[in-house]
């Protein structure tokens, strides 16, 4: 942040109490067969928006920000803390507002390379998750990552199951409750195809949004363990 005393207003949508419900014990079931598009409704009337400032009056909270002491510039500073290998730090979209006016945290033009010139495209990179997950691959699919550095990049969709055809999806039912087996079976098959055997090949596990969503914690909770277990049950052995 910039430099000086910064105002804030913070007004409240509603209590913690008031503002989160238990949804009920079939609320997957209640969805398709992802656990999701629950008819509006079924948690009842949401009415409990307070939407009042946080302090007395609207007064606002007080920040002041000094000036940093720092003898040197941040990418500077970031170059001690690197490996060697060079790499982009806090440039793409990175950055702050200062008066209406959007600035990079860091203006310095930085090269990118490849490890070594002499470097080999080995392994694979699969990246398993949700739209973020399919974004994210699209766009690494054409840059020097998996061009250059991997032999070649993979993607797996899913929201809580995997996903082929999206407006197929959303409206299949099937009456069943959340399958944990059925999120570790798919990312064990990802994990078992030989070219994720490789010592260089790379798995990047998005499990994010849709689960908390769609399932209380506990059983979020106990998926992830499950995860964590079968990644250390097939690492690759260095």
């Amino acid at each position: 942040m910039e430099p000086g005393v910064y105002k804030l207003l913070i007004y409240l949508d509603y209590s913690l109490c008031d503002g989160f419900k238990d949804p009920p014990l079939d609320w997957f079931i209640k969805g398709n067969a992802q656990g999701k598009y629950q008819k509006d409704g079924l948690l009842g009337t949401l009415d409990e928006y307070l939407r009042q400032p946080l302090l007395k009056n609207g007064s606002h909270l007080k920040i002041n920000v000094t000036q940093a002491e720092m003898n040197m510039t941040l990418a500077d500073k970031i170059r001690q803390e690197l490996c060697p290998y060079s790499c982009n730090h806090l440039w793409d979209g990175f950055a702050r507002w200062t008066d209406d006016t959007w600035r990079p945290y860091l203006d310095e033009l930085y090269n990118w390379s490849l490890p070594a010139s002499s470097h080999r495209s080995n392994g694979t990179l699969w990246v398993y998750g949700d739209s973020l997950g399919l974004r994210l691959f699209g766009s690494l699919n054409s840059r020097v990552l998996c061009k250059k550095l991997f032999l070649k990049c993979r993607n797996s969709y899913n929201w809580l199951y995997p996903l082929t055809n999206e407006a197929l999806s959303k409206k299949q039912n099937d009456d069943l409750d959340f399958m944990p087996e059925k999120v570790l079976e798919a990312i064990r098959s990802v994990l078992g195809r030989p070219e994720m055997q490789l010592q260089d090949s790379v798995l990047l596990l998005n499990l994010g949004l849709h689960y908390p969503v769609s399932v209380n914690f506990t059983a979020y909770q106990r998926v992830m363990a499950d995860v964590i277990h079968i990644l250390k049950e097939t690492e690759v052995n260095s």
